[in-house]
């Protein structure tokens, strides 16, 4: 007879916040549009590689790709989602990819700061 072992089920604590400058959005434009753009395979393999658990959906109604990363475990951030979404797949992966690798350096999510616009 099969038994079930015991798992450590994560908590989903909502949403990272985290609003990209237009310096930040140019610079994204400029590494996509460079010479030697960054993989998607070696931009998802990061991610994954790094214990982020990455999710691509695609949204018909406003036909847009999302990319998120959730927190990794062992770290605060843990149960937290970054989520971004755009009409290129390739971008949408690259953003994630750039704002939890360069902008934020595989580190810590500041989850309790609001990253909100001052609108």
């Amino acid at each position: 007879m099969a038994t079930k072992a015991k798992s450590d089920k994560g908590t989903w604590n909502g949403f990272y916040s985290y609003y990209l400058s237009e310096e930040e959005r140019a610079g994204i434009r400029i590494l996509l549009d460079g010479k030697k753009p960054p993989s998607i395979e070696n931009c998802i393999n990061e991610l994954v590689l790094n214990n982020y658990k990455l999710s691509i959906t695609f949204n018909e109604a406003n036909s847009t790709f999302i990319c998120s990363a959730t927190g990794k475990a062992g770290s605060l951030n843990r149960g937290y989602t970054y989520s971004l979404n755009h009409v290129e797949l390739t971008t949408a992966i690259v953003a994630v990819w750039f704002v939890v690798g360069e902008i934020l350096q595989w580190g810590e999510w500041d989850v309790e700061s609001d990253k909100a616009p001052d609108w």
